[in-house]
């Protein structure tokens, strides 16, 4: 995809931003209970680290990384 990124927009920063979350989705924590302010905080926290996470994949995959 990110090949296409002139006809598609796809550059590898919006492919992870994309699937970042998806793929690497939080595991699903217990009953806490959490203020609106924590909850929003971690899951942008996760998104954030989970699309550094994929973009560091991706750009190695992009030098010819096998995995």
């Amino acid at each position: 995809m990110a090949d296409n990124e002139t006809e598609n927009k796809m550059s590898l920063q919006n492919l992870a931003t994309v699937f970042g979350p998806t793929v690497l989705r939080p595991a699903a924590k217990g009953s806490e209970v959490q203020t609106m302010e924590e909850l929003f905080s971690s899951v942008t926290h996760d998104a954030m680290v989970q699309t550094s996470i994929l973009m560091t994949f991706l750009h190695l995959r992009k030098k010819g990384a096998k995995f």
